[in-house]
């Protein structure tokens, strides 16, 4: 008799935490469909959430000169000056607007097609795939802001 006490508390506790599973697993697949439907949270982002406007400068990499010494002026109103100056070879002055990326992380020059992903204080250079360069030389593409 002991043992059939034993052994029906054993499958009522059994069947009891079984239950309990079944109850959150249930739970938890109503959630769901809420979670495909919430409208994904992207308010943080470089374009909303950072001082990006302002003077831009540093001396990117050149191929066949000393360097590029560059300067970019970006305006609140999404307008753009840059100038480059190839060391040793001559000046070069662009206008226009930038566009941002879905993301709100990148920006592509207007008639340039030059992108730069935006950071706190600084400008990535991007390659031509619109990735972050990277390597021994990722430092120097970037572009410092000036206050």
């Amino acid at each position: 008799m002991k043992k059939f006490r034993i052994l029906f508390l054993s499958a009522f506790i059994v069947t009891a935490l079984l239950s309990c599973k079944d109850n959150t697993r249930q739970e938890e697949q109503a959630k769901e469909p809420e979670t495909e439907n919430a409208v994904k949270d992207d308010s943080h982002n470089s374009q909303n959430s950072l001082d990006w406007a302002g003077l831009y400068e540093g001396t990117l990499p050149c191929a066949d000169c000393e360097g590029i010494k560059t300067t970019i002026e970006i305006n609140k109103d999404n307008t753009f000056t840059i100038k480059e100056d190839y060391l040793g070879k001559g000046n070069f002055e662009e206008k226009g607007t930038i566009s941002w990326d879905d993301a709100g992380g990148v920006i592509t020059m207007s008639d340039s097609k030059r992108k730069y992903k935006v950071g706190e204080n600084v400008l990535f250079a991007l390659d031509q795939e619109g990735k972050v360069i990277t390597g021994e030389l990722a430092d120097k593409y970037l572009l410092k802001k000036s206050n």
